[in-house]
């Protein structure tokens, strides 16, 4: 077994409105129907960047890639997804943007609406497009508000407007998720 590493440094101005990041994961993923000791490499290098005013206004942003082993599910015709394996020497890469305004940040029930965009690349360089989709992409909005210092409620509405498939498989349905949460912060 293989212990998966992640490593972050991150600047952030005295005023805590500017930031900015970088992270490298250097991680494992075990191939089925192989024995445990038998991994395929995942190695991921990220930056991200924030700006959150206390006027309201906070947009922050994430780019991510590396190598990531594709699932055959996703390059071959007639894949067992019993023994599912994968094929190194992929690249994956992914970004996302979120951005609002909080009302009421120094007070005791701050208020969010925010919105999101994400997109995934599960296969952007190494392994051949043989007419699968290998980008998920999503948008997303919603509101969140503290009940205390510790707990707030989210609310938040995901609609993907693409969806990764195999090839010769029809676009799958682009269904939206409502959620609902109340988090607690210990």
């Amino acid at each position: 077994r293989k212990l998966d590493q992640i490593y972050r440094a991150a600047y952030l101005t005295g005023n805590k409105v500017f930031g900015l990041g970088a992270s490298y994961y250097n991680g494992t993923v075990t191939k089925a129907g192989t024995s445990p000791l038998v991994h395929g490499k995942k190695e991921l290098i990220g930056v991200d960047a924030q700006y959150i005013s206390p006027a309201g206004p906070f947009l922050q942003g994430e780019y991510l890639e590396g190598k990531f082993p594709v699932r055959n599910y996703f390059t071959d015709a007639k894949p067992n997804s019993l023994t599912s394996d994968f094929k190194d020497g992929n690249k994956v890469r992914g970004y996302y943007v979120q951005g609002g305004w909080t009302w009421g940040s120094k007070g005791a029930h701050p208020l969010t609406a925010a919105a999101s965009w994400d997109v995934f690349d599960r296969s952007y360089k190494g392994v051949a497009d043989s007419g699968s989709s290998y980008r998920d992409e999503n948008m997303g909005y919603g509101v969140l508000y503290n009940l205390d210092s510790a707990t707030r409620l989210r609310l938040w509405y995901v609609k993907p407007s693409k969806v990764a498939h195999l090839a010769g498989n029809a676009d799958p349905d682009k269904v939206g998720m409502l959620t609902s949460e109340l988090q607690v912060k210990f």
